[in-house]
């Protein structure tokens, strides 16, 4: 206890602080219920399963004609194409027409202009031959930051990143991108030695990345419409040990109360979600590879598949959004004014803070790519929800009770 006590101001306000913001996010699950309901049909069209309801006659077919399925893979591929051409880039750095580049740079650019005439007196530029050599500086070092941003994009396998954010969007109407997000990176380079032979060396650097974030993955505020006015949103990560050890060894995290948790719960504390149930579910019914005959689980089925063994695994919440001063406050965080709201990332596990950081722009961290946007929703809506009904007229009419 006493490393809770070292790192928070108030253990007693943080612990409250942090089952609050776990509510939050209970009540964000609560009402996201029926979208999950929503994109399970989604999948099931995609992947050519019947819903539940459907019940097939003997001796009529089962064939399930995977028509959106098709509709998916052809619009993602156009799309994807034009997002990133083959022999070019989507993107382009070039110096404003007027660089604005800092004093001390200026002064040495100057500089290296200077000359004498024939008695050794300086001849020093003019104002025209000044702002040549400005722009030329600027479009130098504009050429070697295209060669760093085509490196980075390439690191972070940006495109494939896109990709799934992409069929997310045409699938269930609504794809997610986190970032941009810093994190550290080893670059390895080799330097002269005194006996003009070479030596590897290694220096850290931070570098930005994007990644695709599952949607059903992404909690937002559901009771707005717009990414602006919300809240905050949640992220669920499902961790191992290992991963946990890992958080206990970054500077910006608790590892005291991250240790008294796995102490607490060796075996772990994750729970699967409905929805994960559903989607393990489905796995079953079209891994069998019986999707085309119209394949019916059975209770069995169902069961194998919720039993799954989840292996000592742990739910950790990750909060983007506006928190109290308050609570920073008795977080550890220094704040100006504690009646104020402030911008902050917050991660939980177990309902206690885990990391509280200030963080501006913590609505912009979730870029979201709408197939058709629902007026109604915070999400969209996909390709497989367009086409429902056209799917639909394929398909065996459901029983009615």
């Amino acid at each position: 206890m006493d490393e809770i006590i070292r790192i928070f101001t108030d253990p007693v306000k943080a612990i409250e602080f942090g089952y609050r913001l776990k509510a939050q996010f209970d009540t964000n699950k609560a009402y996201r219920r029926a979208k999950e309901l929503e994109w399970l049909e989604d999948i099931r069209q995609v992947k050519g399963i019947y819903d539940p309801d459907v019940k097939i006659e003997a001796g009529n077919s089962k064939v399930y004609p995977k028509i959106t399925r098709s509709k998916i893979n052809i619009v993602l591929s156009r799309l994807h194409e034009m997002l990133f051409p083959e022999n070019d880039r989507n993107w382009e750095a070039i110096p404003t027409p007027e660089p604005s580049i800092s004093e001390e740079t200026v002064v040495e650019i100057a500089r290296s202009l200077l000359t004498e005439d024939e008695n050794g007196e300086p001849i020093f530029p003019d104002e025209d031959e000044i702002n040549l050599a400005i722009k030329k500086y600027a479009k130098e070092t504009c050429e070697k930051m295209v060669s760093v941003m085509d490196d980075q994009f390439t690191e972070m396998d940006y495109s494939e990143e896109t990709k799934k954010v992409l069929r997310s969007g045409l699938t269930y109407g609504t794809g997610v991108m986190k970032g941009v997000l810093i994190r550290n990176k080893t670059k390895r380079k080799w330097k002269p030695v005194d006996n003009g032979d070479y030596e590897e060396a290694t220096d850290n650097e931070d570098v930005p990345f994007f990644e695709f974030v599952r949607l059903w993955d992404w909690y937002p505020d559901m009771s707005v419409t717009d990414l602006d006015t919300m809240d905050g949103s949640f992220e669920r990560h499902v961790m191992t040990k290992h991963d946990l050890r890992e958080l206990m060894k970054r500077d910006d995290f608790y590892p005291g109360i991250i240790r008294k948790h796995l102490e607490e719960h060796p075996s772990g504390d994750y729970v699967a979600e409905n929805w994960e149930i559903d989607l393990q579910v489905i796995d079953v019914q079209a891994g069998a590879d019986k999707t085309s005959a119209g394949f019916q689980t059975n209770n069995d089925d169902d069961k194998r598949s919720a039993n799954r063994q989840t292996g000592k695994k742990y739910q950790v919440l990750e909060y983007w959004g506006y928190v109290d001063g308050s609570d920073l406050e008795a977080c550890g965080v220094t704040v100006d004014d504690v009646s104020l709201e402030y911008a902050a990332n917050v991660w939980l596990l177990g309902g206690k803070p885990i990391k509280v950081a200030l963080y501006y722009g913590v609505l912009d961290k979730y870029k979201v790519f709408y197939y058709e946007k629902d007026e109604t929703s915070i999400y969209g809506e996909g390709l497989a929800r367009v086409m429902r009904h056209s799917q639909i007229l394929f398909l065996p009419v459901p029983e009615c009770y």
